[in-house]
């Protein structure tokens, strides 16, 4: 099928200007994409390919809005992977506060993605950053609470 080819090789234009730091370039081409100048609309993989682009360069504003717009589209609802790489995003720019509320979103959203080792790592990583050490503890702890099985990432 030409369509799903044409989505395939989309997919990894966007993943291969995430890898290379070219987050313009990939969110040019989602924003191609979901205004339907070419055939493949966007899926979820390539709204986390565009978030990962944001993330890769601490883009943590431009991640958050693609996690929103994600957020309003039917069939491309975020999943764990989604929240964990705006997270991420968070961390590396040193947005706390933001990773929190993404971590607390996930907790509490009763129809959205649960979190996983990652978003609790992430979130730590992102409030050790900022000297938060006893909100990490409590983390940790909430993590443990949540039946996850902290790893040498956790306890760094």
């Amino acid at each position: 099928d030409g369509g799903l080819l044409d989505l395939v090789l989309c997919n990894a234009a966007v993943t291969a200007c995430a890898r290379s730091q070219a987050w313009q370039a990939s969110l040019s081409l989602l924003q191609t994409m979901s205004q339907g100048r070419v055939n493949p609309l966007p899926d979820r993989i390539t709204m986390n390919s565009a978030l990962n682009a944001c993330a890769t360069v601490a883009h943590w504003e431009k991640a958050l809005h693609l996690l929103e717009l994600q957020s309003g589209r039917r069939g491309l609802q975020p999943n764990t992977v989604s929240f964990n790489t705006v997270i991420n995003a968070c961390a590396k720019s040193e947005q706390w506060q933001e990773a929190l509320h993404l971590l607390y979103t996930m907790e509490h959203d009763k129809r959205g993605p649960r979190p996983d080792l990652f978003s609790f790592n992430t979130a730590m990583a992102a409030c050790e950053g900022s000297g938060r050490w006893r909100t990490c503890v409590l983390l940790l702890e909430s993590s443990i609470q949540r039946g996850l099985q902290p790893d040498v990432v956790s306890y760094n």
